[in-house]
């Protein structure tokens, strides 16, 4: 069993990075004073194999601080508009703050809304950055472009990295409970 384990903490720890880093902690490297316990090793290998999909982790920290998800699914058939815009308000402001905090959005074009744009046929073909309407022959050297939106673009990415157990990984906001005093 002893062996199994350890083939399989060396071949993790020399394809994966992450797993490296957690495989050092587990064992403490470096560190000759400190006895680290079997279920020590243990409990840290299994917080590192426990993975959360960056996905639910965007959602989570959107709804941790900005009440998203709640905001989503409330049945706001019978709110009046004054008292739907109030709410809005605050969960676009604090998604606006949680967006800037692991992404600082920027545009993709500098040039305005509505502003003349012009690209080389290669610019305008590339499909991440551009989303041409209009006639557009590939052959074309230079395209004369008016920006309908300047697009956005992610110039850092920096989500929290989750520390929780495998079961709990799609966990985007735990149930929240209040002591009852009798």
């Amino acid at each position: 069993m002893s062996l199994g384990i350890a083939f399989r903490a060396f071949f993790a720890a020399l394809t994966d990075s992450t797993k490296s880093k957690c495989l050092a902690q587990a064992l403490n490297v470096g560190n000759s004073e400190t006895d680290q316990s079997v279920e020590s090793v243990n409990a840290t290998l299994e917080r590192c194999e426990a993975r959360r999909s960056e996905a639910i982790e965007l959602l989570a920290a959107l709804q941790r601080d900005a009440r998203f998800v709640d905001f989503i699914k409330e049945d706001v058939s019978g709110a009046s508009d004054a008292d739907l815009g109030a709410v809005a308000r605050a969960v676009h402001d604090n998604c606006a703050t949680t967006l800037e905090r692991i992404f600082q959005l920027r545009p993709v074009s500098e040039v305005a809304e509505g502003q003349a744009l012009f690209l080389s046929a290669k610019e305008a073909s590339n499909s991440a950055r551009v989303r041409v309407s209009g006639a557009f022959q590939t052959s074309d050297s230079d395209v004369s472009t008016r920006v309908v939106h300047s697009g956005w673009q992610a110039t850092r990415s920096s989500l929290p990295h989750w520390q929780g157990r495998a079961e709990d990984s799609a966990i985007v906001a735990p149930i929240e409970v209040e002591i009852m005093r009798d």
